[in-house]
C-alpha cells in the first residue's frame, strides 16, 4: 500500500513539475503551437489522449494569441492519420482552418519535431503542447536539433491534482525509458 501511495505521489510530483518548468504563457509575441501526435482508435474516432492533447493545444493557442497551430502524426498503427483526426477535433472546438497546419509523415516524437520545426522558424515564440512529461521530451528533442530555437521553445502541459494518476504513472514509467534511451541514441 505504501509504495502505491509513494508511486503516484511521485508520478504527480514529476507531472506537475513538467508542466511547470520551460512554460511561458506570456501573449504579445508572435507564436505557433505544435501539438504532438498519438494513435487514433482504427475506427478513426479519436482516442482520450488525442483529444486531451488537441484540448490543451487549443487552449494555449488562444491564450497566446498565437497565429498557426500544427498537428504533427502519420498513420502509425492503424491507417487513421493521427495529425488528420487531431485537426478535426481543433475545427470542432471553433478553431478556424485557416490557422491549422497537418504534419502527416512523422512516425515518433522525434520526427514530430524534425518535420514541424520549418513551420515555427519566424514565431518569436513555440509551444509544445501534449501531457506535460512528453511535451518535455519534444522540447528537449528540439533543443537537440536545432539549439537555436531552444530558448524560445515553451512545454504546455495540463496538470490537474491526482486526475488520471494510473495515465501518470505510465507515462511517467515511459518517459523515464525514454529519457535513457535517449541517453544512447542522441548523446
Amino acid at each position: 500500500m505504501i509504495l502505491t501511495i509513494l508511486t503516484i505521489c511521485c508520478s504527480e510530483l514529476a507531472d506537475w513539475v513538467a508542466c511547470n518548468i520551460a512554460t511561458n504563457s506570456s501573449p504579445g509575441k508572435s507564436c505557433g503551437v505544435l501539438v504532438l501526435g498519438y494513435p487514433s482508435y482504427s475506427d478513426g474516432t479519436a482516442s482520450p489522449v488525442q483529444q486531451m492533447r488537441v484540448a490543451t493545444g487549443v487552449q494555449a493557442f488562444r491564450n497566446s494569441k498565437c497565429d498557426r497551430i500544427v498537428f504533427s502524426g502519420a498513420a502509425v498503427e492503424n491507417q487513421i492519420v493521427e495529425a488528420q483526426t487531431m485537426a478535426q477535433i481543433a475545427r470542432g472546438l471553433g478553431v478556424s482552418p485557416d490557422v491549422i497546419v497537418l504534419e502527416t509523415h512523422a512516425q515518433n516524437t522525434w520526427e514530430n519535431i524534425k518535420f514541424s520545426i520549418p513551420s515555427f522558424e519566424k514565431y518569436s515564440r513555440i509551444l509544445i503542447a501534449s501531457d506535460s512529461l512528453h511535451a518535455q521530451r519534444g522540447r528537449r528533442y528540439l533543443c537537440k536539433q536545432r539549439p537555436h530555437l531552444c530558448e524560445r521553445t515553451f512545454v504546455v502541459g495540463s496538470y490537474r491534482p491526482f486526475e488520471r494518476w494510473w495515465w501518470k504513472i505510465a507515462s511517467g514509467c515511459h518517459e523515464l525509458f525514454a529519457w535513457g534511451r535517449d541517453l544512447i541514441l542522441f548523446p
